[in-house]
């Protein structure tokens, strides 16, 4: 009687894990929608990147064909040439000639937390479900069985 209340129990808290890691696991529907948003805000951010490219890919063009843009370009990297002079006004700011990469898209945050949490919810499901088996097995009067002789 108790082996099979507790392998019902086992069973049914079984059921009751892996419900919850189809749901919150990190394997789950609550973790596949935030790796839906995450692919979303990469592509969005992949769409930004190629735009960010054909504008250099332009600005190069324009280098390349362009010797007074090139020119213009040195001297604010800081080149010059040997006859030229360098006058610097005071009060008046440099602008600073910046070269920047690009940001990097930070991953999604991990979830492997959750794991525990949902044997551990797991464990007590069945541990109260055994319980009350068996309360409610001891709370019911025996049956008695009488019986008829002829």
């Amino acid at each position: 009687m108790h082996l099979r209340l507790l392998t019902v129990s086992a069973m049914i808290a079984y059921a009751i894990y892996l419900a919850l890691s189809l749901i919150g696991g990190p394997t789950g529907l609550l973790e596949y929608a935030q790796l839906q948003e995450y692919q979303a805000a990469l592509q969005r951010h992949g769409v930004e990147l190629e735009y960010r490219q054909q504008l250099l890919l332009a600005e190069v063009r324009e280098l390349q064909q362009s010797d007074q843009r090139l020119l213009s370009e040195a001297r604010r990297a800081g080149y010059y040439q040997p006859h030229e002079y360098v006058i610097r006004i005071n009060g008046l700011e440099e602008a600073p000639y910046l070269l920047t990469p690009g940001e990097r898209f930070a991953p999604p945050p991990p979830t492997s937390g959750r794991r525990a949490i949902i044997r551990v919810i797991a464990l007590c499901a069945g541990l109260i479900i055994y319980g009350v088996a068996l309360f409610w097995g001891r709370a019911q009067p025996a049956a008695t069985t009488s019986a008829v002789t002829m």
